[in-house]
């Protein structure tokens, strides 16, 4: 018996395209508009992956690293990024560190040495879960 695999597939039209991690035998998939997760089974070497459904209209690019959120003008806080889009930046913060935090608080900018071009952009707090945090850009002057 094959491991269960984790993968995240997205949501196009109601369907996923699954390609089996083992084979690489592809097939499409219809999804209920309700599901988060998926069980696949391969129907060719019976491989079993739990799919993850992205449903973003914007890919999500996975992106780890170690940086600094800048609450206000001299409040930093240690965050560990995630996943970054065009829209935003997905991180987890240290257990507890979260509760500083609220949906639609504005935030002044990510610390990052490695791409300066956190730094330019203000955030707002889309979306919190525990200890994942969810931020989106702001425009200068909106």
């Amino acid at each position: 018996m094959l491991y269960r695999k984790r993968m995240v597939c997205r949501v196009q039209d109601g369907r996923i395209r699954f390609v089996c991690p083992n084979c690489r035998k592809k097939s499409s998939i219809v999804v209920r508009p309700d599901e988060k997760r998926r069980s696949v089974t391969c129907k060719n070497c019976n491989q079993k992956c739990e799919c993850e459904l992205n449903r973003r209209r914007t890919i999500r690019e996975r992106q780890s690293g170690k940086a600094q959120l800048r609450i206000v003008a001299n409040q930093l806080m240690i965050i560990h990024l995630q996943d970054v889009s065009c829209d935003g930046v997905g991180f987890t913060v240290l257990h507890g560190q979260g509760r500083k935090l609220r949906v639609g608080q504005e935030l002044q900018g990510i610390v990052c040495d490695w791409n300066p071009q956190f730094s330019r952009h203000k955030l707002v707090v889309q979306n919190i879960s525990g200890d994942k945090i969810g931020v989106k850009f702001c425009r200068y002057g909106v």
